[in-house]
């Protein structure tokens, strides 16, 4: 299981918009044992190279332009190939408000617990984007490869080299959470979000 440090910042990544940023959302990043000369794989190069940080929910990361790539603090992963990272809920009134009137029910993200999926995307058919569906009818057409258990909003799933879709069961509906691909040898850093909030 991915495990939290808060005193090694070992988090290798290099990001990828998986599926949309706010909307189903997944931000991707891809790491491995070594680093490549001028190439940023963890969140403390990325701080050192001078990128902007901020907090998610309760998750402290720093992005290099355009959120080409995204890096979470304090996590370790021990898959050795695959896919790892956090799931976030998105609650709440997530539209702009012009700075005037504070909404009752701000825009929030919070780590959660939820059974994850992994489907197997051989790109001949568009992203599907599941929204709160019943599982049954989903997995009629999508078959899940591998099952995992995200807890308090941390997962790690080794996977064969290859793409995947990431749907996660959370409240009973199923949710298109965010898109990978899985190099021999490498992790995949993928941040993945259940959007419930009005956008």
């Amino acid at each position: 299981m991915v495990r939290r440090n808060t005193t090694r910042h070992r988090v290798a990544a290099v990001g990828l918009a998986g599926l949309l940023l706010f909307g189903c959302s997944a931000l991707a990043s891809e790491s491995s044992s070594g680093t490549s000369e001028g190439h940023i794989a963890n969140y403390d190069q990325c701080v050192r190279a001078g990128y902007p940080t901020g907090r998610l929910g309760t998750q402290e990361r720093c992005w290099t332009p355009n959120l080409a790539e995204i890096f979470v603090k304090g996590l370790e992963p021990t898959i050795q190939q695959g896919v790892y990272g956090t799931i976030v809920l998105r609650t709440g009134n997530c539209m702009p408000s012009g700075g005037y009137v504070p909404f009752r029910e701000p825009c929030q993200y919070k780590p959660i617990s939820a059974r994850l999926y992994v489907v197997t995307y051989n790109g001949t058919y568009p992203i599907p984007i599941v929204t709160n569906e019943p599982p049954e009818r989903v997995f009629k057409v999508h078959k899940p490869l591998k099952t995992a258990q995200a807890d308090n909003g941390i997962y790690e799933i080794s996977l064969p080299a290859g793409s995947y879709l990431i749907l996660a069961e959370y409240e009973g509906g199923l949710w298109s959470t965010g898109f990978a691909t899985v190099e021999a040898n490498r992790r995949r850093e993928t941040q993945l979000m259940i959007n419930k909030a009005a956008d």
